[in-house]
């Protein structure tokens, strides 16, 4: 259940981003196409596009950082009903979950720091 709310949230934020960038993008389209109707030459219609290319780009980089935010948003939640689940499933309370997470993070720190340090010293 509480996986599927996550899914229908990251859903809707989703289809929210999805018409507000169609939005934006018809609108940026009618604005060049304004922009070439009143042009009075070629010169004049190149330079008014070229114009509104770093508007475009900031739109398009705003949009994808939006994007990036929801999947973060998603991944983190999931992340979350996961550890629930594991916790349920094996008895143990979220708190000791966490404390053995540290735990095995702390081994393979040192595991990759003495597998570095023999590297160094064979090179040496």
């Amino acid at each position: 259940v509480k996986l599927t709310v996550v899914s229908q949230n990251t859903l809707a934020s989703l289809i929210e981003l999805q018409s507000e960038v169609v939005t934006s993008a018809m609108t940026a389209f009618a604005k060049r196409l304004e922009r070439a109707a009143y042009a009075e030459g070629v010169a004049d219609l190149v330079l008014d596009q070229v114009a509104m290319l770093p508007a475009t780009r900031e739109r398009i980089v705003d949009e994808a950082t939006r994007a990036v935010e929801i999947f973060r948003h998603a991944g983190r939640d999931v992340r979350k009903v996961a550890t629930h689940v594991l916790a349920t499933v094996t008895g143990q309370t979220d708190e000791e979950l966490a404390v053995a997470k540290k735990t095995v993070v702390r081994k393979t720190k040192r595991a990759v720091g003495k597998a570095k340090r023999a590297v160094r010293k064979a090179a040496a």
